[in-house]
């Protein structure tokens, strides 16, 4: 058979696209560096070849990959298979289609899914967070969609693995990758132990970070309104609900813990809890906030946080337990009211303490002051304390306790400790934050 000029060119361009894409393909794997990615991806390989299902999966951000662990719910509920589908930044958009590919993959019972004040907001897009998502999808018709409905303009070309990482297209990198894929697959995967943290298992990922007693930092500063509510977003959100009533899925909607901290620092914290709450009763559905837990105080110290706004491993077990128990009693029909606060009113009730406190160095003329905040219920009047760190470990007393709120610290040098405490209390302190003023 004889083709045409034109035939041939045609034919010619498909073969060289064709060749191009697989070459591309080829150059981003190799480029592709090992990640949390990379061991979620392999489970889920693994369940796909013995032909499985999950009864349960975590979908969402952060607070869901770090605070949902599987072989609790295993042990704990009754559910048998569970998986924790929760990644980095995760948008809502992203959370509908890696719902959507996973009810295609394994049509689970239930979704948990993981929402936070802060992705119904008018908050800049976290492309990394995206392409976690991005990556994650197996149909090839949700992976497009995906792309061109969130990705603009240039943006696109971060669908290219080989344009992504771009900047580490070297021999170097390329060798190093290529020797950290062939150890994880002679380990069978074993976890790797990087920055104190590690992948566990089904998506769950430890962390063995922790604050000591009243060290979470003021940081942060959140607000919520509804003025603020991006649309766009709850459309999204809209889109979970109907996948999931389409397809005979409970959906669940829960807000992880977080630190006590910023609950006091989140402006309008209860209105978005109000939100969710409204939207789940509006649509059939149960909305649980874990940062409301009755027992919360004593169940998640600042001991049992990885950072300002997770838990860290041993607080997602404890987590884990106790919402475990929770799904437990609401899958028997049994009322859960009883385990939370109505309002984080009446949760801040039961806080006799300053919660967090603040140092900010400033300089006037000749002089170096120290100005002190701290966050704490309104009945309480707080105290402050500023002390020298010295280098044996041990500390001398610079001002002692008092109302003071700015305190001149001028010749001093190295660490020192700022220390807050409830007016009355005796304590040593409630919270401190220490701060190397040589570097400041």
């Amino acid at each position: 058979m004889q083709y045409s000029k034109q035939k041939k060119r045609i034919i010619n361009l498909i073969v060289l696209i064709i060749a191009l894409t697989a070459m591309l393909h080829i150059l981003g794997e190799a480029l592709e560096p090992v990640s949390y990615s990379t061991y979620f991806n392999h489970d889920l390989e693994v369940i796909d070849g013995k032909n499985k299902s999950y009864d349960v999966i975590f979908v969402g951000a952060s607070r869901v990959y770090r605070s949902f662990v599987p072989t609790v719910f295993e042990k704990k509920s009754g559910y048998d298979k569970v998986l924790n589908a929760g990644s980095s930044s995760q948008s809502l958009a992203g959370s509908y289609y890696e719902t959507k590919d996973l009810i295609e993959r394994y049509h689970p019972k239930t979704i948990v899914l993981g929402v936070t004040f802060d992705e119904i907001v008018e908050y800049k897009q976290i492309i990394q967070g995206d392409l976690i998502v991005y990556d994650r999808l197996t149909n090839g018709r949700n992976k497009a969609s995906f792309l061109v409905t969130t990705f603009k303009g240039a943006d696109l070309l971060y669908g290219i693995k080989a344009y992504r990482y771009r900047s580490s297209f070297n021999k170097e990198s390329i060798k190093e990758n290529y020797q950290k894929k062939k150890f994880l697959l002679a380990s069978n995967y074993a976890p790797e132990v990087v920055n104190d943290e590690y992948y566990a298992d089904k998506g769950f990922v430890f962390s063995n970070k922790s604050f000591q007693s009243g060290n979470v930092p003021i940081t942060g500063n959140d607000s919520f309104s509804k003025k603020k509510l991006d649309r766009n977003k709850i459309a999204y959100l809209d889109k979970i609900v109907t996948l999931c009533k389409k397809n005979d899925v409970h959906l669940i909607l829960v807000s992880g813990p977080t630190t006590v901290m910023r609950i006091y620092n989140t402006k309008g914290y209860q209105e978005a809890t109000d939100f969710y709450s409204k939207y789940a009763k509006e649509k059939g559905l149960k909305y649980y906030n874990l940062n409301l837990l009755r027992n919360r105080l004593t169940l998640l110290p600042d001991e049992l946080m990885h950072d300002y706004n997770h838990v860290n491993g041993k607080g997602a077990e404890v987590t884990s337990r106790v919402f475990a128990e929770i799904l437990n009693k609401e899958e028997a029909g049994e009322d859960t009211d009883s385990y939370f606060f109505n309002n984080t009113d009446e949760l801040k009730k039961q806080i006799n303490y300053v919660v967090a406190v603040k140092g900010k160095i400033q300089k006037k003329k000749n002089h170096k002051y120290i100005s002190i905040s701290s966050l704490q219920n309104s009945d309480i009047v707080p105290e402050y304390k500023v002390s020298l760190l010295k280098d044996d470990g041990n500390t001398e007393i610079l001002y002692d306790y008092s109302a003071v709120k700015k305190v001149d610290i001028s010749g001093i040098k190295g660490k020192i400790i700022v220390y807050a405490r409830a007016k009355g209390s005796g304590k040593a302190y409630d919270a401190f934050q220490e701060y190397n003023i040589d570097k400041i």
